[in-house]
């Protein structure tokens, strides 16, 4: 808006009568607002390097969570903020650790003085926390690879007798308490800790939370759902989603390519959830239409690509399954092609090639390669077929992790050469990247399966392609044809004896 823009010019040029206080507070509104503005940050974190004596340790910590919010890797600023916190440490309050800590391992900046100095004090101070911070703390903890059992144990401990209490005494909302669970559980699985004992109580929570969202919900005293464009034909990117497998509490929707899973990032495709809302009326099926909820979407898939996603139909089936994600209990099987012949050593599958991943780390996905290929124009231009099955991994692993490896995906406009991009898209409809099959356990723990050939806009592409022997031209016939997929522990893969075509 003008006035916005009026506002961020007169800050720019005033900048240098800004406080402490002002820099802090100023970044840190701008963050809760998701507003970024490259003009106006820069001349806060130059200013801000200025005064850092001057700060005190929340505003420090306030300006560390607002970059990290932003996504603004400054590392000169969040280096010089991380000293004075450490100089400072024993006078900071625990918010003050919980979104310093959090600040750092948002965005994935290693830092092991800071890390020594907040976990040497955390554990004296975790009863003074409030059960999101502890939370954050678990999570920041294990994402900047802190490997305490005791402290990570002490962590669990006190977030999970703060959130009976809260919960017992109605002082938080239980959609708050389910996020500080499911991140409580990532944090533990992450770092090593999770014991069969702590899992299962934080499932039993868990789902207690969502029996007690859903009785809360079926009162005709609904809060008001959130407000989604319906889809304008205009807007239909040609296939529509498709309900495949129903349950009470659980559905699996095949998303075709085009489709936004939620309206959180700017991508402008139309969003799934104006699709669900169209299937469920708020009576029978309210959560879909709250967005503070994730309208009931589990997992996300880009918009180029296609394949199934999990949606709750209930809050005690959503609860379960974010339980099940954050563990590694829901299998998760995707179809690529990639560039470049995958070797058949299983180099790809012995460590991370993502970006920013810690040395040694496992690989997010386990692959198996089923054809090795070429196009009929361009000799120099080989590909792999490969279908993998997914490990616990954070997002955008995957294609930084495959890209890492030299293998980047077909027509994946983010992570390819600009120039081979577009090669790839003079013959291939889109991303090539399809999830074709998922398990799962309702809140029941009946297991299901759902599967999901390869769309007929990749299957025209794959045609298109030349297989390098006789093995690859059978597993690519039966891909082309839209046979039911299998399992991928029941594929093959080459054995290294495709002898070429002639």
């Amino acid at each position: 808006t003008e006035k916005m823009e009026a506002f961020i010019q007169q800050s720019v040029q005033k900048i240098s009568e800004f406080g402490p206080q002002g820099l802090a507070n100023t970044s840190w509104a701008f963050a809760k607002m998701e507003q970024k503005f490259d003009d106006l940050l820069e001349v806060i974190s130059a200013e801000a390097k200025e005064k850092l004596d001057e700060f005190e340790t929340q505003n420090l910590s306030n300006t560390a969570w607002a970059f990290a919010t932003l996504r603004i890797e400054d590392k000169s600023l969040l280096m010089s903020i991380s000293e004075k916190v450490i100089s400072k440490i024993e006078q900071c309050s625990c918010r003050d650790l919980a979104s310093t800590s959090w600040a750092f391992a948002r965005i994935h900046m290693p830092n092991d003085d800071l890390v020594a100095a907040i976990s040497g004090v955390v554990g004296a101070r975790i009863p003074e926390f409030e059960a999101k911070g502890l939370s954050n703390t678990a999570w920041a903890f294990a994402t900047l690879g802190i490997r305490d059992g005791g402290l990570m144990d002490g962590l669990a401990s006190q977030v999970m007798s703060k959130i009976k209490h809260s919960w017992s005494d109605g002082s938080m909302k239980i959609e708050d308490l389910a996020t500080d669970l499911n991140g409580l559980t990532w944090a533990m699985e992450h770092s090593g800790f999770l014991t069969e004992a702590l899992s299962a109580e934080i499932l039993e929570l868990m789902r207690c939370l969502g029996r007690t969202k859903d009785a809360e919900m079926s009162s005709p005293d609904k809060p008001p759902p959130t407000q989604i464009e319906k889809i304008a034909p205009e807007d239909h990117p040609g296939d529509a989603p498709i309900l495949r497998t129903e349950f009470p509490d659980v559905v699996c929707v095949h998303k075709p390519a085009g489709w936004e899973v939620d309206n959180q990032d700017a991508g402008g495709g139309p969003w799934m959830s104006a699709w669900l809302m169209e299937q469920y009326t708020i009576d029978q099926v309210p959560i879909v239409h709250y967005e503070e909820h994730q309208f009931g979407m589990v997992q996300r898939l880009d918009i180029p690509s296609s394949g199934l996603v999990l949606v709750g139909k209930t809050w005690e089936g959503f609860y379960s399954l974010k339980w099940q994600l954050q563990t590694g209990n829901i299998t998760r099987d995707y179809v690529l092609l990639v560039h470049n012949w995958v070797d058949l050593d299983g180099r790809v599958n012995r460590q991370s090639f993502a970006e920013k991943a810690a040395e040694g780390a496992a690989a997010p996905a386990k692959l198996t390669v089923l054809a090795h290929l070429r196009r009929a124009d361009e000799e120099e231009t080989p590909m792999s077929l490969v279908v993998m099955r997914v490990q616990k991994s954070r997002r955008g692993d995957l294609r930084t992790h495959f890209a890492g490896a030299g293998h980047p995906t077909v027509a994946d406009g983010k992570y390819s050469e600009r120039e081979a991009y577009l090669r790839d898209r003079e013959w291939c409809a889109r991303k090539f990247m399809h999830c074709f099959r998922l398990e799962f356990r309702d809140s029941k723990d009946v297991t299901h399966e759902c599967c999901e050939p390869l769309p007929h806009d990749l299957r025209s592409s794959l045609a298109k392609l030349l297989p390098r022997g006789p093995e690859s031209a059978a597993a690519v016939e039966a891909w082309i044809e839209g046979q039911r997929p299998k399992p991928w522990q029941d594929y093959v893969g080459l054995t290294g004896t495709d002898t070429p075509v002639t």
